[in-house]
């Protein structure tokens, strides 16, 4: 059994764009429109003599910084895609999760543990605990969770994606490649932005930037990014919308021109998203699937072990056959908004101590925390069967510091970058697992213990045994994390002719990580009194299968379902009440 998420297609109505423009930019629009005018004009001129081509083309240069330098793209020996903050704009990407759409080969997954791949190398994990394999770097700093890296492109000059290994280049945390994003910086004159979209479904993106100069040598920028969408798909039971976008991020910049060879800046990011992620529907791949006739396992509302029903009637009870499209049905509680702030403040200085060295310094410091959240609903459909949640909220800090060098020899015949690297990172992390009730006939547990894949049990059954799938119905853990991580690296090349280079890397980290786990189970010794109590249960398995019993109950009469009763999810958090 697998759960497909619910076709995106929102029957997107025609979307128009308003552009708000301050009077420097409508003039600077007038300057355009009366150059491309005069040009116009000389092509006219042109065109009449027939030597001449009447058109030429020239391919604009892309300079990119993969190497920690300034260099062509169409030269750079490396594989990077590079987008500009005007060619984002054109093509709608308002989060770097969106750039899947235009950048090759990387894969961005925004669902409910929001993961980045790249040539397929990725972490699957969305665990706090669980380092990605792809580093993300806002100017220079790095962001080292994956629920925070997909944030908000706000006032970005532009965006490069490394394929493949960068460790020699980088921090921390490339493996799979890297995405670097570089801010628009304040310049020394008065000039900004204000664009305004509008879409169906209550679209709406508000995005501005004003650079505003306090003295020559120093300049304040502003930026604002503020999304909202309605929700496309509904859950029928809780009536939730799924699939709304509700975030506001802010930046706030200086630049101060110390001398002529050392600039400071500074950055002030904050964000806040609330959002609902879109609704999943279930179906049955294969009957063979392991808690269908895989082991035969019975769930609530089952009355025959050879013929398991309920598992596939759950699933299908949130199937998009049954339903429609863009509905879902995963119970009453399917908690899936996601609520997350985020404050990251960070420091560069950069001193071109000579015309062909420099030294920069980078320092940064970032707090964000996560509400509650279904991260897996297994089991695919209302029942409280199979899911994992984080159940409270998750909070995650980081302070780093970096120290780059970069420069070149011999008219820039030898290039070299180098740099050390230091972060402390502490994180909370709560997640509960919970697998609920579920029965076994006596022949199945006997075919088990003998080493046997189970076969079909007798129509009726025989000894119906009931307990939690997984030796305890519900799981909660509680992880706090610590990691000091210090790393050197530094990377050198050589032009031996204009078409040969010679590169050579190297890379030292060591890494000194903390974890304390709190983990609480259910009392299954509480457990099987209740149901000894209810008259339910007699002889229980023991120790080496705790709060697995025999029922009094015959499977005609449904005694998983019966005994699943006694534990309701009386605080409706969506996790029934085990002791």
């Amino acid at each position: 059994m697998i759960t497909d998420q619910l076709s995106t297609r929102k029957k997107t109505l025609s979307t128009f764009t308003a552009l708000a423009c301050a009077s420097l930019l409508c003039a600077t629009a007038h300057a355009q429109q009366a150059s491309g005018e005069e040009a116009a004009g000389k092509a006219s001129e042109v065109s009449q003599q027939p030597n001449r081509a009447t058109k030429r083309a020239a391919l604009e240069e892309v300079v990119v910084t993969a190497r920690r330098r300034e260099e062509s793209l169409q030269t750079a020996p490396v594989a990077v895609s590079a987008l500009t903050g005007d060619d984002m704009r054109q093509r709608g990407i308002t989060n770097t999760g969106e750039l899947a759409k235009s950048v090759p080969s990387l894969e961005i997954s925004q669902g409910r543990a929001s993961q980045i791949y790249i040539r397929g190398v990725g972490q699957r994990s969305g665990f706090a605990r669980v380092d990605p394999t792809v580093g993300v770097y806002l100017d220079d700093l790095f962001i080292p969770r994956s629920d925070s890296q997909l944030l908000d492109t706000v006032d970005i000059e532009n965006v490069q994606v490394l394929r493949g290994p960068q460790g020699t280049l980088f921090g921390k945390n490339t493996t799979g490649g890297a995405m670097v994003l570089t801010l628009a910086k304040p310049g020394d004159t008065q000039e900004g932005y204000v664009d305004l979209t509008l879409g169906s479904l209550g679209a709406q993106t508000l995005r501005a930037a004003w650079t505003q100069p306090v003295t020559d040598d120093l300049s304040v920028r502003f930026a604002i990014n503020n999304r909202r969408r309605d929700g496309f798909t509904e859950d029928v039971v809780s009536g939730q919308k799924g699939g709304s976008v509700d975030r506001l991020s802010g930046l706030f910049q200086t630049r101060w021109l110390a001398s002529d060879s050392v600039t400071v800046d500074t950055l002030l990011f904050l964000s806040d998203r609330d959002d609902t992620l879109e609704h999943n529907n279930c179906r049955i791949n294969n009957d063979q699937a392991l808690f269908l006739e895989g082991l035969y396992v019975m769930w609530p509302g089952d009355t025959d072990p050879s013929q398991p029903t309920a598992y596939r009637e759950n699933c299908e009870a949130n199937s998009e056959e049954r339903l429609g499209d863009l509905k879902s049905n995963t119970g009453a509680y399917p908690n899936l908004n996601w609520d997350q702030q985020q404050a990251m403040i960070g420091a560069t200085v950069e001193w071109l101590y000579s015309p062909d060295h420099q030294i920069k310094g980078v320092f940064g410091a970032r707090k964000a925390e996560k509400g509650a959240l279904v991260t897996s609903d297994q089991d695919g459909g209302p029942g409280n069967w199979s899911e994992s949640h984080n159940h409270g909220d998750s909070e995650q800090k980081s302070l780093s510091a970096e120290l780059q060098f970069s420069g070149g020899f011999f008219d820039e015949r030898l290039r070299y970058t180098g740099g050390l690297f230091y972060m402390l990172e502490e994180n909370f992390e709560p997640f509960t697992l919970v697998s609920g009730f579920g029965g076994l006939d006596l022949k199945t547990i006997g075919e088990l213990g003998a080493g046997q894949v189970p076969t079909r049990p007798t129509p009726g059954g025989t000894v119906p045994f009931v307990g939690a799938v997984t030796g305890n119905p519900i799981q909660q853990n509680e992880f706090d994390l610590t990691n000091n991580t210090l790393a050197a690296y530094v990377q050198s090349s050589f032009d031996i002719t204009p078409m040969l280079e010679l590169t050579l890397g190297l890379r030292w980290t060591s890494e000194n990580r903390e974890s304390n786990l709190v983990l609480t189970q259910a009392d299954t010794t509480a457990i099987e009194n209740r149901m000894r109590s209810a008259g339910l249960v007699g002889a229980c398995l023991g120790p080496e299968l705790p709060g697995v019993c025999q029922s009094n109950v015959p499977w005609a009469a449904d005694p998983v379902g019966q005994i699943s009763a006694l534990f309701p999810d009386a605080n409706g958090d969506g996790i029934d009440d085990f002791p």
